[in-house]
């Protein structure tokens, strides 16, 4: 919490989440590998009630914990933590019944599962772990994007998390149409229809389009709608509400990024290129713009939030250019 502001207050409230929050991550591994495993059989409606149940869960429990209704006590942002913990806990245990009550055929019934030949592994890992890789230096990346706004003072940090507490309603989104690309196009492949994953490929590059349009449209004319719901000042809701604006704009090339590099060239395992464009996004061009942006050109925080789309151009550009290259295609379903 030091890396990201000196205010103790922030930093006491901050600790006392992540600790109890971090419980929640082991809950989630399980309920994300159930949830894709459903998907890819066809059951994409499961994780999605599920997903609904336990989102519901976590929005009652944090309004219940965090402000002490009735007999609950008030636990301000530890609450939080809580009932996130606890509706990822009720999602993991919701998930497990289903599969092993209703959809066998992807539970683990004996330990062989746990068995892995050598050939296997060396079939896997050059795959996964780019993947593994990918997530977590684009992770890092974006908090030290949170070191730079740090830089430019309370209120940037405010209005940022503002705008992207916002945001994140239209990322999950745009992560819906990836991962339904990333499931539909890799059963193409296994199912050696190559032609027709091609065709995939190119519908949901403009499905994605349209998508971030709509998206984009519909957070532009909201933005100061959404702005209101939050209980801060007004020159902190100005700034975050300019940061809508940035974001609704970009909102088309986040969406094809999303599909590209994490739905198309993951469903065909080119991870190695995959992590190479979201790497080079990251750290070649955003991490340096954020710090020279925030540091050497003294920019407000919707100005350095507008430069750090170059980001987003940059993936674009990478991804568009494997895409019509055309070496993104291999079936993972063969062993070598």
């Amino acid at each position: 919490m030091y890396i990201f502001t000196t205010e103790e207050s922030v930093i006491g409230s901050g600790i006392s989440y992540l600790k109890i929050v971090a419980i929640s991550y082991l809950f989630s591994a399980f309920s994300q590998i159930m949830a894709t495993a459903l998907r890819v059989i066809g059951k994409a409606k499961i994780p999605l009630q599920v997903a609904l149940v336990s989102l519901s869960l976590n929005a009652v429990g944090n309004y219940l914990l965090i402000f002490g209704i009735g007999p609950f006590p008030q636990w301000g942002v530890a609450g939080a933590a809580l009932s996130t913990a606890i509706s990822r806990l009720v999602e993991m245990l919701a998930l497990l019944y289903i599969v092993y009550a209703r959809h066998p055929v992807i539970a683990i019934r004996n330990r062989q599962a746990f068995i892995w030949s050598k050939q296997f592994i060396l079939h896997i890992l050059p795959t996964s772990l780019p993947v593994i890789l990918n997530e977590f230096f684009w992770a890092l990346g974006m908090t030290t994007y949170k070191v730079a706004y740090s830089r430019m003072g309370i209120e940037a940090i405010a209005a940022i998390n503002v705008a992207e507490s916002i945001g994140n309603l239209f990322f999950v989104a745009m992560m819906g149409v990836s991962n339904a690309t990333l499931i539909m196009i890799g059963v193409k492949i296994g199912e050696k229809q190559i032609p027709l994953a091609r065709l995939y490929a190119k519908r949901f590059i403009i499905t994605a389009f349209l998508v971030g349009i709509g998206m984009g449209l519909f957070e532009f004319f909201f933005a100061p709608i959404f702005a209101q719901f939050f209980n801060i000042r007004e020159e902190v809701r100005q700034l975050a509400i300019y940061c809508l604006y940035i974001n609704a704009a970009l909102l088309p090339i986040k969406s094809l990024n999303m599909v590209i590099i994490v739905g198309i060239l993951r469903s065909g395992g080119d991870t190695r290129y995959s992590m190479f464009a979201e790497m080079f996004g990251v750290w070649a061009v955003g991490v340096p713009l954020a710090f020279l942006g925030a540091l050497v050109f003294k920019l407000n925080i919707y100005q350095l939030y507008l430069l750090l789309g170059m980001e987003e151009v940059s993936k674009l550009a990478l991804g568009l250019y494997r895409i019509k290259k055309g070496t993104w295609v291999n079936d993972l379903t063969e062993l070598h």
